[in-house]
């Protein structure tokens, strides 16, 4: 009788084992393809941060032509008020 007990506890046991195990399983299948996925989704950000970064330094490329125009075109129009009221005091 003491064996019988025992055999069937140990059945009880292996059956909870065993669930726990498939459980186990499908937690660990599951956190598996919620990993693939976020990665997949940190693939796709990485990609699109590289491409606004790309698209930053080029525009940052444009702004620093544009600032070193304007500076040129500022320097001219500074020398031309100058020479005019240089002619203008001058012709006085």
């Amino acid at each position: 009788q003491v064996l019988a007990e025992d055999r069937r506890m140990q059945e009880r046991l292996e059956s909870e084992l065993t669930g726990m195990t498939k459980r186990l399983k499908g937690n660990v299948e599951a956190m598996h393809s919620t990993l693939v996925a976020d990665n997949r989704q940190l693939d796709q950000i990485d990609s699109d941060v590289q491409r606004g970064q790309e698209k930053l330094t080029k525009v940052n490329t444009r702004v620093d032509d544009q600032r070193a125009a304007n500076r040129r075109t500022t320097c001219v129009q500074c020398i031309a008020i100058l020479v005019v009221i240089g002619l203008f005091f001058g012709a006085f």
